[in-house]
C-alpha cells in the first residue's frame, strides 16, 4: 500500500477545537487573527480543516496511483501526479459535454437500460423500440393514421415512412396492418404490407406515378404460392439458401410438369446428406448423385441409354442393370456372362505364379517380388513359396541358365529338381598323320586334321637325327568359339519370383 505523510490534524472525538457553530461566527474566520491571542480551540479548528483536505487529497493521489507521496516540498510533483490522475479518468468517466457519445458499447448500454432495437417490423420483442431504423419509428420518419384514411392517397407524394392503422384502411391489403413504404424515386415506390394477425400473408404492392398496381402476394413464412414473375437474385455470394428441418431429412426444388407432376428434383435427396439431381421421377432412378463421403452415383432407368462426350466423342458407360452387372465378388460383367473372375478368363491367382523364376531387366525387384540370389525368406509369411522351396532359401540364379528337368527323357539323367550342374563340352577331336620321312623328304608328307596344327620347322629325334620328325599343336578355336568358360549366346537379365 502507498505511503501517504500527509495527516488529517486534531481528527479525535474529543478533540480541542472550537465549534463549528461558533466557528462559522467568528469575526476572524474573513480577516484572521489580527491582533490579541487566538484560543488554541480556534487554531485547532482553522489546522484541523486545511489538514483534513490536505490529507484527503493525498490519501486519494496514493490510492489512485499506488505510488507514495511524500511531505518533501515538491509541490510541482504532486500536481503533476494529480493532473495524470484527472486525465486518466477519460476513459473511465463519461464526459458531459460528449452527451453520450463516448459511450464504448452502445448497443451493450441500450440493452442494460431496456431499450432494445427492434430488428424488424415484425420483432415482438417486449420493451423493443425501432431506433432510427430503416423503417423509421423513434427519431424516424413513422405515422398512424385513423381509421377510413384512403392509405394510397395519402402515399401519392409523401417519402419513405412507416405507416400503421388499427384496422383496415381504404386501399389497404384487406386487414389490420403497418405498411412498409419505399420512395424510391417521384415516379416509383413500393408498399409492402405486414399483417398484424396473420403475419405470414406478407403483400406488395407497386406504384408507378399516377396509379397503383394491385396487390401481389410476397414470399410468405408458411404458405404455398404462385409466383408468375422472373425473380432475378444479383449477388457475388450465396443468392438462395433452403434449410432442413433437420439433419436426416430431405430439403430439394422440385420441378413440375403442366399437369403438376413431378418432372426433376435438385437437392438433398436423404439421410445420408446426398445432393441429387433427378429427372422424370424420384431420386431412386434416372439420377446423377454427390453423396458427403465423396461418391458419385448414376442410375439409369432399364431401356435407357447413359451417354458420355469427351473431347467431343461421344461414348457409353457400364450402367449396372442396363449393359452390365456385378457378381458376387462386386466384379462388372456383362448381364448373363460367368462374370470377369480370374477363373472365367483363364487368367492366373497370384499363387499360381508364386515361385516361378521370371527374368527382370531391373537392378530392385518390385514389391512382391523377390531376386533369386540364394537369399532365405520366411516360410510363415510367404506359405506359398515355401511350398516350392521347402529349404525357405531361393535358388541363387545369378550368370545362370536353368535347364529343363529331364523327366524321364533319358537325356540328362541322376538329376533331382533344384540341383546344380557343372559345367563341361562335348568331346573336342582330330587327328594327324605322319609316314615317317624326313621333313626335308617333303611338306606333304606329315599332315594334321581338327584341332591339331602341324607346326613349320623341324624337331630332334631321339637319335638326335633333326630331321627325323615334325610338332603339331591344339587349339579349340580352330573349332569353336572360346572363351574363359563354357557358355551360350545371352543377354542379361536378373531373375525374380512372386513371394506369396
Amino acid at each position: 500500500m502507498a505511503k501517504n505523510d500527509f495527516k488529517p490534524f486534531a481528527t479525535a472525538a474529543s478533540a480541542n477545537v472550537t465549534p463549528q457553530s461558533e466557528w462559522e461566527s467568528l469575526p476572524a474566520l474573513l480577516s484572521g487573527f489580527t491582533s490579541g491571542k487566538a484560543s488554541s480551540a480556534q487554531i485547532n479548528k482553522a489546522l484541523r480543516q486545511s489538514t483534513f483536505i490536505s490529507a484527503a487529497l493525498a490519501q486519494f493521489v496514493a490510492d489512485k496511483s499506488n505510488s507514495d507521496v511524500i511531505d518533501n516540498g515538491d509541490f510541482s510533483g504532486f500536481v503533476a501526479k494529480l493532473s495524470e490522475l484527472i486525465t486518466a479518468g477519460d476513459d473511465v468517466f463519461l464526459r458531459k459535454d460528449q452527451n453520450g457519445a463516448d459511450i464504448p458499447d452502445k448497443a451493450q448500454f441500450r440493452q442494460n437500460v431496456g431499450l432494445v432495437k427492434q430488428a424488424s417490423l415484425l420483432d415482438a420483442t417486449a420493451g423493443a423500440l425501432m431506433i432510427n431504423g430503416a423503417h423509421g419509428g423513434v427519431g424516424g420518419n413513422s405515422v398512424v393514421l385513423p381509421d377510413a384514411t384512403n392509405l394510397l392517397t395519402y402515399l401519392q407524394d409523401k417519402p419513405s415512412m412507416v405507416v400503421s392503422g388499427n384496422t383496415a384502411l381504404v386501399n389497404g391489403a384487406g386487414f389490420a396492418a403497418v405498411y412498409d413504404f419505399k420512395r424510391s424515386s417521384s415516379n416509383y415506390a413500393t408498399l409492402i404490407a405486414y399483417p398484424i394477425t396473420n403475419v405470414g400473408n406478407i403483400a406488395v404492392r407497386y406504384f408507378e406515378n399516377p396509379s397503383w398496381g394491385s396487390w401481389r402476394p410476397q414470399a410468405t413464412l408458411d404458405t404455398d404460392q404462385t409466383i408468375t414473375g422472373k425473380k432475378i437474385f444479383n449477388r457475388s455470394s450465396e443468392a438462395l439458401q433452403i434449410k432442413a428441418l433437420a439433419d436426416n431429412q430431405s430439403c430439394f426444388i422440385r420441378g413440375q410438369k403442366a399437369d403438376d407432376t413431378p418432372h426433376w428434383y435438385i437437392g438433398k435427396g436423404g439421410a445420408d446428406f446426398a445432393v441429387a439431381w433427378a429427372n422424370q421421377h424420384s431420386t431412386a432412378a434416372n439420377s446423377i448423385t454427390l453423396r458427403e463421403n465423396g461418391n458419385i452415383d448414376i442410375q439409369v432407368l432399364a431401356g435407357k441409354t447413359l451417354n458420355a462426350i469427351i473431347g467431343g466423342v461421344s461414348g457409353r458407360f457400364l450402367s449396372q442393370g442396363h449393359n452390365a452387372e456385378s457378381d458376387a465378388n462386386g466384379i462388372w460383367k456383362v448381364p448373363g456372362s460367368a462374370g470377369l473372375t480370374p477363373a472365367a478368363i483363364g487368367a492366373l491367382a497370384v499363387s499360381d505364379i508364386a515361385g516361378i523364376p521370371l527374368p527382370f531387366p531391373g537392378a530392385v525387384a518390385p514389391s512382391g517380388w523377390l531376386k533369386c540370389n540364394g537369399q532365405s525368406f520366411n516360410t510363415t509369411q510367404y506359405p506359398v513359396l515355401a511350398s516350392r522351396y521347402p529349404s525357405g532359401v531361393l535358388p541363387d540364379l545369378r550368370a545362370e541358365f536353368i535347364r529343363g528337368a529331364d523327366d524321364g527323357r533319358g537325356v540328362d539323367t541322376g538329376r533331382v529338381l533344384l540341383s546344380a550342374q557343372g559345367d563341361a563340352i562335348r568331346n573336342i577331336t582330330g587327328k594327324f598323320a605322319n609316314n615317317g620321312l624326313a621333313w626335308s623328304e617333303g611338306a606333304s608328307s606329315s599332315v594334321g586334321e581338327g584341332a591339331f596344327t602341324r607346326l613349320e620347322g623341324l624337331i630332334t629325334s631321339n637319335n638326335n637325327v633333326s630331321s627325323a620328325g615334325c610338332q603339331y599343336a591344339f587349339n579349340a578355336g580352330n573349332v569353336v568359339p572360346v572363351a574363359n568358360e563354357n557358355r551360350p549366346r545371352n543377354i542379361a537379365f536378373n531373375y525374380i519370383v512372386r513371394a506369396a
